[in-house]
Protein backbone atom coordinates (compact mmCIF):
# COMPACT_ATOMS: atom_id res chain seq x y z
CA UNK A 1 0.00 0.00 0.00
CA UNK A 2 1.38 3.65 -0.97
CA UNK A 3 1.91 5.86 1.49
CA UNK A 4 -0.35 7.99 0.25
CA UNK A 5 -2.80 5.73 0.27
CA UNK A 6 -2.44 4.66 4.18
CA UNK A 7 -2.52 8.25 4.75
CA UNK A 8 -6.02 9.09 3.54
CA UNK A 9 -7.01 5.60 5.09
CA UNK A 10 -5.65 6.78 8.21
CA UNK A 11 -7.16 9.88 8.87
CA UNK A 12 -10.73 8.71 7.02
CA UNK A 13 -11.17 5.66 9.15
CA UNK A 14 -11.58 7.19 12.68
CA UNK A 15 -14.00 9.63 11.25
CA UNK A 16 -16.29 6.79 10.12
CA UNK A 17 -15.57 4.96 13.47
CA UNK A 18 -16.97 7.88 15.36
CA UNK A 19 -19.87 8.88 13.43
CA UNK A 20 -21.84 5.38 13.59
CA UNK A 21 -22.60 5.51 17.15
CA UNK A 22 -23.95 8.77 16.80
CA UNK A 23 -25.73 7.86 13.35
CA UNK A 24 -27.98 5.01 15.63
CA UNK A 25 -28.52 6.85 18.83
CA UNK A 26 -32.08 7.89 17.77
CA UNK A 27 -33.30 5.00 17.15
CA UNK A 28 -31.30 2.83 20.19
CA UNK A 29 -33.01 5.54 22.44
CA UNK A 30 -36.42 5.48 21.33
CA UNK A 31 -36.31 1.52 21.55
CA UNK A 32 -35.99 1.08 17.94
CA UNK A 33 -38.96 3.40 17.32
CA UNK A 34 -37.72 7.07 15.97
CA UNK A 35 -38.72 9.70 18.66
CA UNK A 36 -40.59 11.93 16.24
CA UNK A 37 -43.00 8.65 15.85
CA UNK A 38 -43.71 8.65 19.61
CA UNK A 39 -46.81 10.54 19.73
CA UNK A 40 -50.05 10.98 21.44
CA UNK A 41 -53.06 13.10 19.84
CA UNK A 42 -56.19 13.69 21.84
CA UNK A 43 -59.16 15.74 21.80
CA UNK A 44 -59.74 18.75 24.58
CA UNK A 45 -63.32 20.12 24.45
CA UNK A 46 -64.98 22.45 27.51
CA UNK A 47 -68.52 24.14 27.62
CA UNK A 48 -70.37 26.21 30.21
CA UNK A 49 -74.21 27.27 30.22
CA UNK A 50 -74.81 31.25 29.81
CA UNK A 51 -77.69 33.19 29.60
CA UNK A 52 -78.78 34.75 26.33
CA UNK A 53 -78.50 38.77 26.49
CA UNK A 54 -80.53 39.09 22.84
CA UNK A 55 -82.73 37.47 20.01
CA UNK A 56 -82.91 37.11 16.55
CA UNK A 57 -86.45 37.09 14.89
CA UNK A 58 -86.49 36.37 10.93
CA UNK A 59 -89.49 36.90 8.98
CA UNK A 60 -90.59 38.02 6.30
CA UNK A 61 -93.36 38.44 3.18
CA UNK A 62 -93.77 36.49 0.34
CA UNK A 63 -96.41 36.73 -2.54
CA UNK A 64 -96.90 34.98 -5.94
CA UNK A 65 -98.64 36.64 -9.07
CA UNK A 66 -98.74 35.95 -12.75
CA UNK A 67 -95.68 38.52 -13.23
CA UNK A 68 -92.26 38.94 -11.52
CA UNK A 69 -92.81 42.27 -11.47
CA UNK A 70 -96.09 42.31 -9.43
CA UNK A 71 -95.08 39.48 -6.93
CA UNK A 72 -91.88 41.91 -5.74
CA UNK A 73 -93.98 45.11 -6.08
CA UNK A 74 -96.26 43.65 -3.81
CA UNK A 75 -93.65 41.86 -1.13
CA UNK A 76 -91.62 44.92 -1.28
CA UNK A 77 -95.09 47.32 -0.24
CA UNK A 78 -95.64 44.77 2.64
CA UNK A 79 -91.91 45.00 4.05
CA UNK A 80 -91.96 48.40 3.61
CA UNK A 81 -94.46 49.47 5.85
CA UNK A 82 -93.21 46.07 8.43
CA UNK A 83 -90.01 47.90 8.73
CA UNK A 84 -91.34 51.76 8.92
CA UNK A 85 -93.73 50.38 12.29
CA UNK A 86 -90.82 48.50 13.79
CA UNK A 87 -88.74 51.98 13.16
CA UNK A 88 -91.84 53.93 14.43
CA UNK A 89 -92.20 51.60 17.50
CA UNK A 90 -88.20 52.26 18.54
CA UNK A 91 -86.49 49.61 17.02
CA UNK A 92 -82.75 51.30 15.73
CA UNK A 93 -82.16 50.73 12.43
CA UNK A 94 -78.83 48.65 13.27
CA UNK A 95 -81.31 45.89 14.39
CA UNK A 96 -82.70 45.39 10.82
CA UNK A 97 -80.31 43.64 8.36
CA UNK A 98 -81.93 42.39 5.31
CA UNK A 99 -81.20 38.86 4.76
CA UNK A 100 -82.74 37.79 1.22
CA UNK A 101 -84.61 38.71 -1.52
CA UNK A 102 -85.71 36.15 -3.63
CA UNK A 103 -88.35 36.03 -6.75
CA UNK A 104 -88.34 32.15 -8.37
CA UNK A 105 -90.72 30.75 -10.93
CA UNK A 106 -93.76 28.63 -10.42
CA UNK A 107 -93.99 25.58 -13.00
CA UNK A 108 -96.62 23.65 -13.81
CA UNK A 109 -97.39 20.70 -12.22
CA UNK A 110 -98.94 19.08 -15.91
CA UNK A 111 -96.59 18.58 -18.68
CA UNK A 112 -97.19 20.06 -21.87
CA UNK A 113 -97.59 17.24 -25.18
CA UNK A 114 -93.59 18.14 -25.26
CA UNK A 115 -93.14 17.00 -21.81
CA UNK A 116 -92.21 20.42 -21.06
CA UNK A 117 -94.10 22.15 -18.05
CA UNK A 118 -95.07 26.11 -18.22
CA UNK A 119 -94.24 28.73 -16.34
CA UNK A 120 -97.26 29.92 -14.61
CA UNK A 121 -96.23 32.62 -11.94
CA UNK A 122 -93.43 33.98 -9.70
CA UNK A 123 -93.11 33.95 -5.96
CA UNK A 124 -91.06 36.93 -4.71
CA UNK A 125 -90.52 36.54 -1.07
CA UNK A 126 -87.52 39.30 1.03
CA UNK A 127 -86.50 37.79 4.72
CA UNK A 128 -85.29 40.58 7.29
CA UNK A 129 -83.73 39.52 10.51
CA UNK A 130 -84.57 41.59 13.50
CA UNK A 131 -82.40 41.62 16.30
CA UNK A 132 -84.54 42.34 19.74
CA UNK A 133 -82.01 43.67 22.20
CA UNK A 134 -84.74 44.27 24.98
CA UNK A 135 -85.91 40.25 25.77
CA UNK A 136 -88.67 41.83 28.12
CA UNK A 137 -90.09 43.11 24.33
CA UNK A 138 -89.61 39.51 22.80
CA UNK A 139 -92.80 38.47 22.94
CA UNK A 140 -94.40 42.12 21.79
CA UNK A 141 -92.19 42.36 18.71
CA UNK A 142 -93.15 38.83 17.57
CA UNK A 143 -96.94 40.13 18.13
CA UNK A 144 -96.36 43.23 15.92
CA UNK A 145 -94.41 41.47 13.31
CA UNK A 146 -97.23 38.73 12.97
CA UNK A 147 -99.85 41.41 12.90
CA UNK A 148 -98.15 43.45 9.94
CA UNK A 149 -98.41 41.03 7.92
CA UNK A 150 -95.32 38.70 7.76
CA UNK A 151 -96.50 35.55 6.40
CA UNK A 152 -92.91 34.32 6.23
CA UNK A 153 -91.71 33.32 9.45
CA UNK A 154 -87.73 31.65 9.62
CA UNK A 155 -88.26 31.39 13.25
CA UNK A 156 -86.69 32.80 16.49
CA UNK A 157 -82.96 32.26 18.13
CA UNK A 158 -81.47 33.40 20.96
CA UNK A 159 -77.54 34.89 21.32
CA UNK A 160 -75.22 36.02 23.43
CA UNK A 161 -73.83 39.17 22.95
CA UNK A 162 -70.24 38.57 24.71
CA UNK A 163 -69.96 35.25 22.76
CA UNK A 164 -66.12 35.69 21.93
CA UNK A 165 -64.93 36.69 25.17
CA UNK A 166 -66.72 33.28 26.27
CA UNK A 167 -65.23 31.62 23.42
CA UNK A 168 -61.29 32.96 24.62
CA UNK A 169 -62.13 31.47 28.19
CA UNK A 170 -63.30 28.01 26.85
CA UNK A 171 -60.61 27.81 24.21
CA UNK A 172 -57.86 27.85 27.21
CA UNK A 173 -60.04 25.32 28.77
CA UNK A 174 -59.98 23.07 26.65
CA UNK A 175 -56.69 23.09 25.99
CA UNK A 176 -55.94 22.17 29.69
CA UNK A 177 -58.10 19.26 29.47
CA UNK A 178 -56.54 17.81 26.35
CA UNK A 179 -53.38 18.51 28.34
CA UNK A 180 -54.99 16.55 31.60
CA UNK A 181 -56.27 13.84 28.43
CA UNK A 182 -52.68 13.50 27.17
CA UNK A 183 -51.07 12.85 30.82
CA UNK A 184 -53.76 10.43 32.08
CA UNK A 185 -52.42 8.78 28.88
CA UNK A 186 -49.03 8.44 29.01
CA UNK A 187 -48.60 7.70 32.68
CA UNK A 188 -50.96 4.66 32.09
CA UNK A 189 -48.69 3.80 29.06
CA UNK A 190 -45.52 3.79 31.33
CA UNK A 191 -44.56 6.97 29.07
CA UNK A 192 -43.51 10.18 29.99
CA UNK A 193 -45.11 12.99 28.32
CA UNK A 194 -43.53 15.99 26.41
CA UNK A 195 -44.13 19.17 24.57
CA UNK A 196 -46.99 19.82 22.22
CA UNK A 197 -46.28 19.03 18.70
CA UNK A 198 -49.39 20.42 16.64
CA UNK A 199 -52.93 22.54 18.28
CA UNK A 200 -55.69 22.27 15.82
CA UNK A 201 -58.33 24.76 17.05
CA UNK A 202 -61.26 23.34 16.30
CA UNK A 203 -63.94 26.29 16.98
CA UNK A 204 -66.74 26.93 19.13
CA UNK A 205 -70.23 26.05 18.71
CA UNK A 206 -73.64 27.33 19.93
CA UNK A 207 -76.84 25.55 21.04
CA UNK A 208 -79.31 28.42 21.48
CA UNK A 209 -82.66 27.64 21.99
CA UNK A 210 -84.53 28.15 18.21
CA UNK A 211 -88.10 28.42 17.87
CA UNK A 212 -89.53 27.61 14.66
CA UNK A 213 -92.34 29.45 13.03
CA UNK A 214 -95.88 27.60 14.93
CA UNK A 215 -93.65 28.11 18.16
CA UNK A 216 -93.09 31.92 17.15
CA UNK A 217 -97.14 32.39 16.74
CA UNK A 218 -97.84 30.81 19.88
CA UNK A 219 -95.30 33.06 21.59
CA UNK A 220 -96.55 36.21 20.47
CA UNK A 221 -99.85 35.60 23.33
CA UNK A 222 -97.58 34.62 26.13
CA UNK A 223 -94.19 34.98 27.53
CA UNK A 224 -91.29 33.87 26.30
CA UNK A 225 -88.86 32.11 28.39
CA UNK A 226 -85.24 32.44 27.32
CA UNK A 227 -83.50 29.58 28.89
CA UNK A 228 -79.95 28.96 28.81
CA UNK A 229 -77.49 28.47 25.43
CA UNK A 230 -74.64 25.76 25.54
CA UNK A 231 -71.24 27.07 24.35
CA UNK A 232 -69.06 24.71 23.86
CA UNK A 233 -65.13 24.71 22.09
CA UNK A 234 -62.55 21.95 21.20
CA UNK A 235 -59.27 21.40 20.23
CA UNK A 236 -57.00 18.51 18.92
CA UNK A 237 -53.54 18.75 20.21
CA UNK A 238 -50.28 16.22 19.36
CA UNK A 239 -47.65 15.65 22.11
CA UNK A 240 -44.61 13.81 22.03
CA UNK A 241 -43.90 11.04 24.19
CA UNK A 242 -40.45 9.67 25.38
CA UNK A 243 -39.29 6.65 27.79
CA UNK A 244 -38.89 7.27 31.20
CA UNK A 245 -34.89 6.99 31.93
CA UNK A 246 -35.38 3.85 34.40
CA UNK A 247 -34.06 4.62 37.97
CA UNK A 248 -30.72 2.39 39.34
Amino acid sequence: MSGLRRVILASVLPLGVALAPVWLAPAAQAGGVPLSERTISVVGTAEMQVAPTAARISFGARAEHKEAGDAMAEVSRRMAAILAELEAEGVAPADLRTRRIDVSPVWSQVRQNNGQRQITGFVASNMVELTVQDLERLGEMLDLVLRLGANDMGGLQFVHGDAAAQEDTLRVKAVEDAMRKARQLAEASGMGLGPARHINDGGGQGRPPVMRMEMARAAADVPVAPGEMTLSHSVTVSFDMFVPETEH
